[in-house]
């Protein structure tokens, strides 16, 4: 029997309804019960993103809502018309677009069985991007799957196309380079979760169309291919890979065509409207997860509107809801180095949106670099001593950055009040934290018993901190 798996119909999105119970939905089901449903939910982080980006450029495709009151009137009306979605789908059924996973001429997201006729068949862990390949080493697992479950396949693929990163060989990378972190807004229901997600078209810059999205595409994607602009739409969903599914009979994907896709060449003018960006001398850059950059220090740019380091998503959220003072926020991503994946992040952030002001972000700031400051002092006054282990060096860093990221959070609850009073509050924060790094180092030394020179280095290393404190007072004036 040929296999078929319809992606409007056939269960492939983790959902969970109200009772809290997970289900598998369609595409055109998880539409319909959006309004219903509290949230995508999957095992890994960015399954779970990518689900939540597929359905937001999809409705952006189906809905095309022109200005920021299209999507007002949206979210007045409480939950999406199937009669205009249903007339999406049928539209691009017109054109050709099949929504079946293994349609021999034009499976769903994938390359054409004619274009891609001459490539070797791999082993379907090849979708599964944190598996290492090549010369990279095993992490992760060591089990490597030899066929999964038709949902399962797409939900990787979907993954393949927008945490990918460059390889050897001419893989490419998406249009923003490795990966960043990419925000979704939380909500009452899911329903709100992808409104969030809508784009007003008068606002993107682009292009919108031209080319259209992937699914209604109709032009191959070419093995390394060049692309110097990019529509709104393709950028949303570029294709850096070429991947076809090979079913078995019982829709159980063994094998895929795998290659190297499309690459954009023109990465840092993309600005992606979910991820946050950064700047410096030289560049802007987005966000991107980092082992040695907790995500507190990095409030500033989430929240910042005036400076435009906020995600235009963010941006647009704060105007539709001007008097909102904090929103439920979670960040995705996947740490690499040298194309290489380390780790999958998801954060669960609150973000104090009533600290949007050019005054409140320059305070926060503020803030944050006094803490790098410090903490690199207290490393440096310890790592430099040759009889502190590296274990007690860590744990000191570890207890100030909690420290540091208490007073922080504490800081931005009381900044939403305090409009006129940013020095004060500043000097209130700087005064405990450099209380606290000068603990944190007594602390740490006070454990290990030490005697004649290596205490004699410890002490003139705590100057290293005390220079600190005393550079940081006198430019607040405390």
């Amino acid at each position: 029997m040929k296999a078929t798996f319809n992606v409007l119909n056939r269960g492939w999105i983790p959902v969970v309804d109200p009772e809290g119970a997970h289900r598998l939905l369609g595409i055109r089901e998880t539409l319909a019960q959006a309004h219903l449903l509290r949230e995508i939910s999957a095992a890994s982080p960015p399954e779970e993103y990518s689900l939540y980006r597929f359905l937001g450029v999809f409705l952006m495709d189906a809905l095309r809502p022109k200005k920021k009151s299209s999507i007002e009137r949206l979210l007045d009306a409480g939950s999406f018309d199937m009669a205009q979605i249903d007339a999406y789908i049928g539209q691009c059924r017109a054109e050709g677009v099949s929504f079946d996973l293994f349609d021999e001429e034009r499976p769903f997201l994938q390359c054409p069985k004619e274009d891609c006729a001459d490539d070797a068949e791999k082993a379907v862990s090849v979708l599964d991007c944190t598996l290492p390949s090549g010369n990279n080493h095993t992490h992760f697992s060591h089990v490597r799957p030899s066929g999964i479950p038709a949902d399962a396949a797409i939900r990787k693929m979907l993954v393949t196309y927008w945490f990918c990163t460059a390889q050897a060989q001419g893989y490419p990378s998406g249009v923003y380079g490795a990966p960043p972190y990419f925000g979704v807004i939380g909500a009452d229901n899911l329903f709100e979760m992808l409104v969030n997600l809508l784009i007003p078209m008068d606002s993107i810059g682009l292009r919108f169309d031209d080319p259209p999205v992937l699914w209604r595409r109709k032009t191959p994607v070419l093995p390394k291919g060049t692309v110097g602009e990019t529509s709104w739409l393709q950028g949303m969903l570029f294709p850096p890979r070429r991947i076809r599914l090979i079913p078995a009979s019982d829709e159980t994907v063994r094998s895929v065509i795998f290659s190297q896709g499309e690459n954009y060449l023109n990465k840092e003018a993309w600005r992606d409207p979910y991820a946050t960006y950064r700047s410096n001398e030289n560049s802007v850059f987005p966000l991107r997860p980092h082992a040695d950059a907790p995500i507190w220090r990095n409030i500033c740019d989430l929240i910042d509107i005036p400076g435009e380091h906020a995600s235009q998503m963010l941006r647009l959220y704060r105007e539709l809801h001007p008097d909102v003072p904090e929103i439920r926020y979670t960040l995705y991503g996947v740490e690499t180095s040298q194309a290489s994946y380390l780790s999958e992040q998801r954060r669960d952030l609150v973000l104090p949106l009533g600290l949007c002001s050019e005054a409140q972000i320059v305070l926060l700031r503020r803030c944050v670099y006094a803490a790098n400051q410090l903490s690199s002092a207290l490393r440096k006054a310890l790592v430099s001593v040759s009889g502190i282990p590296e274990s007690v060096s860590l744990a000191a860093g570890q207890a100030f950055e909690k420290y540091c990221e208490h007073s922080f959070l504490r800081l931005c609850g009381m900044a939403v009040e305090a409009k006129e009073e940013m020095p004060s509050l500043y000097a209130g924060y700087l005064s405990g934290i450099c209380d606290a790094v000068t603990a944190v180092h007594s602390g740490a030394l006070s454990e290990l018993h030490l005697r004649g020179h290596v205490l004699a280095q410890t002490q003139s290393n705590r100057k290293m901190i005390f220079a600190e404190i005393y550079k940081l007072k006198k430019e607040a004036n405390v």
